[in-house]
């Protein structure tokens, strides 16, 4: 039971590194929206998504080790939640179970606030780019001609061939 107990404290551990590891990459994310390339922001989505599965497979180990436990102490693994844990482990593991747990909700906390804060910059950013476009576009579509005073001037709508 202490190496399934040991295992969980790891498997939580590495969560909380892999968390910190993905909020600097949300921050370097934050601090260069509007000011580095689109390849960089590029390789920050890419990590970003390297962490994320990196954690996804964290996740999926927990999920296993808590149903090794939860079958150990002959439970419901749907109702073993890891304040269960921390209440029936040793006092020394507990402690450091719990001591994880709330290194994870507290940087969880901040990517969501990270991840809300960026999504909002992009937005932001997004703006003038899509009304450029937008003119780029519309611009396009008229095609322009000189007057005989010199000055610019829309072309009259032209027929086309399969119309007439």
């Amino acid at each position: 039971m202490k190496t399934l107990l040991t295992s969980l404290i790891q498997i939580l551990s590495y969560e909380v590194e892999l968390h910190e590891e993905l909020g600097m990459v949300l921050q370097e994310e934050s601090k260069g929206i509007g000011r580095i390339a689109a390849s960089e922001l590029l390789l920050l989505q890419s990590a970003k998504q390297q962490i994320s599965r990196k954690i996804s497979t964290m996740e999926t180990r927990r999920i296993e080790v808590v149903q090794d436990i939860a079958a150990q102490w002959r439970m419901n693994p749907k109702e073993l939640t890891l304040s269960k844990i921390i209440l029936q482990a040793p006092h020394e593991i507990g402690e450091s179970l719990q001591h994880c747990y709330e290194q994870l909700k507290t940087i969880i906390i901040d990517i969501q606030k990270l991840a809300i804060s960026n999504g909002s910059l992009s937005k932001v950013r997004l703006k003038p780019i899509e009304m450029s476009l937008r003119f780029i576009a519309d611009w396009q579509k008229e095609q322009k001609t000189y007057s005989v005073a010199g000055t610019l001037q829309n072309s009259p709508e032209k027929i086309s061939r399969t119309s007439v």
